[in-house]
């Protein structure tokens, strides 16, 4: 077995427990009878729900072949059932997991489309949870996952033939729609989230990539988002780090040219520098000072009926707005940002770095 990382690095299979979805279907089973066949103390454990979606005797026809291997062990079950999924993965600790169950079929989809939701969805939704869950501690990790997508997400596209590198955002089906949901959602959780890593290398808290590339484009401004999009930095045509309190500034200014600064006061926190508050006097503009935490720079605003405040670190409250620092507040015309201008995000909503 081969793994597809651009390299074609095998995989050893010896005395590995490997865990086959829609093992009674024709894939499956001949994936589940060649790996006991030729493979040296592999353990197959197998799962299928045994429907009739087309003759079940084909089913137990295949079943009844593997069940002659000592080493194969079949679970009657539905990958939506998540207690079943969970106790497999306790009892028999799979290191290799492939995916081949799946409800099948693009006219059926249009007459039985929960059969498409529960399998495909919640189905595989069950298996990537197992799967990551096998990490935590005390657990056997499985080490590969394979799954089938399928060919009808291509769906409307011209181009032929077909290539794994092709778009696939117009499917034509719900069949379709759920094996491309499919891949998605295995995208994601190849990425291993684990709460802490959301800005590496990127964003607001990573901001060098982004200087370097406005410097080395000759642009005139990048703008920088942490990973919950409370956060916004920029950087200028030099490379220069424009923090929060160039921004209150900036804003400060502009909202009181146009008399929209209410109160002619700006909120920061004891955080912001000295020079802020020089700059500020030299415009006649007021300000006001908090502890650290837009909860307590809005919390002032709401009470005095401020227009906007922040911090030095770009959470940036307009009030008319919201009651949290959005960077789609901060960055103005992000929806349609010129040529001359680069947005980094750690969430890859633009330009990731």
């Amino acid at each position: 077995m081969y793994m597809n990382d651009g390299n074609k690095t095998k995989i050893n299979l010896r005395n590995k427990s490997v865990f086959i979805t829609g093992v009674a279907g024709f894939i499956g089973s001949s994936l589940a009878k060649r790996l006991l066949s030729t493979v040296e103390g592999v353990k197959v454990v197998g799962l299928d729900n045994m429907n009739h979606y087309y003759d079940v005797r084909l089913k137990e026809a295949r079943l009844n072949e593997l069940e002659q291997f000592d080493n194969f062990s079949f679970v009657k079950g539905n990958l939506a059932d998540k207690a079943v999924i969970e106790s497999i993965f306790e009892q028999y600790k799979p290191e290799i997991v492939v995916n081949l169950g799946a409800q099948a079929g693009v006219r059926y989809s249009i007459t039985n489309p929960d059969a498409y939701v529960e399998a495909n969805l919640i189905g595989f939704y069950n298996i990537l949870e197992a799967c990551r869950h096998s990490y935590d501690e005390g657990h056997t990790p499985v080490e590969h996952l394979v799954y089938a997508s399928s060919s009808s997400v291509y769906g409307s596209n011209k181009k032929v033939p077909y290539s794994t590198d092709d778009k696939v955002d117009n499917p034509v089906s719900l069949y379709a729609a759920t094996k491309k949901s499919n891949e998605l959602m295995a995208h994601v959780i190849n990425n291993k989230p684990n709460g802490t890593n959301i800005n590496n290398n990127a964003g607001s808290t990573h901001i060098e990539g982004l200087q370097k590339f406005v410097v080395e484009k000759g642009l005139d401004v990048g703008f920088a988002f942490d990973g919950d999009a409370d956060r916004c930095l920029c950087v200028d045509e030099k490379g220069n780090v424009i923090t929060g309190d160039h921004i209150l500034y900036i804003y400060g200014c502009y909202m009181k040219e146009r008399g929209k600064l209410l109160t002619n006061t700006v909120v920061t926190t004891v955080m912001s520098n000295f020079g802020l508050y020089k700059a500020f006097d030299e415009q006649g503009i007021g300000y006001a000072k908090t502890a650290v935490g837009d909860k307590y720079v809005y919390e002032y605003m709401a009470k005095n009926g401020c227009r906007i405040g922040g911090e030095q670190s770009g959470h940036i409250i307009f009030s008319k707005y919201a009651s949290t620092s959005k960077h789609s507040c901060t960055c103005p015309g992000r929806a349609s940002a010129p040529s001359a201008l680069v947005m980094s995000s750690s969430r890859g909503h633009w330009m990731p770095f």
